[in-house]
């Protein structure tokens, strides 16, 4: 498995599992703070059933879930692949120690010189499973740790959304008490929307630290399979390296 595909997995499954939320247009004061009639007309709309500051946070969260259902399907699309062009790989490579024995044997080997050759083939195919194993395990743990990690996000996510729920619930709730007692349009007006600045901003901070803690876990991961694969890589070309340099050295080299 070269340098390439391997980076393609990092990067395509960690940009493809964080911080592409559909929500994120929400913590950008201003983008979506209602705005309703102005002045004399807001206590009237803000006790429509329709209200947008409400019915747009939910058509928000409706749509976040479609998109995290279609990342999830490309995620699982690109490890199919991802893990196609390794068993691509790995054919490849066994075609060419096929070839490369088939074409010593034709330059006429001594029947201890074709042991040789066996054992040399056979230590190579030894070394190739051990690595298929080894980048096996490899990946399946960390595909569980991002599967995982992502998991966390969300709920933190999930956690600071339901706390906007609540927060838009209850300042609609005071706008509404407050027309109800009389107070200036303009007034709760005003003053709910102050409130949903607060929110935009409070759930801007929190998404921001989330954020950046998911980021810190990916990137352990990211880290900690990086060495390891290179530990598996370099143990498999040590041991190619003396199969075959062991036949060479005993019988001279008839390539």
């Amino acid at each position: 498995m070269n340098n390439k595909l391997t980076t393609t997995l990092s990067s395509l499954t960690i940009m493809g599992m964080v911080f592409a939320s559909p929500l994120a247009a929400f913590a950008k004061e201003g983008e979506n703070t209602p705005k309703p009639n102005a002045g004399a007309n807001f206590c009237t709309v803000i006790n429509s059933e329709d209200f947008k500051a409400l019915t747009k946070f939910e058509d928000n969260l409706v749509k976040r879930d479609e998109s995290q259902a279609t990342r999830d399907g490309k995620i699982e699309e690109r490890r199919g692949l991802f893990d196609q062009k390794r068993g691509d790989k790995k054919s490849e490579f066994e075609n060419k120690q096929e070839v490369r024995g088939t074409n010593l044997e034709g330059k006429g080997l001594t029947v201890e010189q074709k042991a040789a050759l066996d054992a040399a083939q056979i230590a190579v195919q030894g070394a190739l499973d051990l690595k298929t194993v080894d980048l096996n395990a490899l990946i399946a743990e960390f595909r569980n740790n991002m599967d995982q990690i992502r998991s966390e996000h969300r709920t933190e996510i999930d956690g600071a959304l339901a706390n906007v729920k609540g927060d838009i619930d209850a300042a609609i709730a005071k706008a509404k008490a407050d027309c109800a007692a009389g107070i200036a349009p303009e007034t709760v007006k005003a003053s709910f929307q102050a409130s949903m600045k607060t929110i935009h901003e409070k759930f801007a901070t929190d998404r921001k630290t989330i954020q950046a803690e998911t980021k810190a876990d990916v990137q352990t991961q990211v880290e900690a399979r990086k060495t390891e694969r290179a530990t598996v890589r370099e143990s498999f070309r040590t041991s190619i390296k003396t199969a075959w340099e062991s036949f060479k050295s005993l019988f001279g080299n008839k390539e």
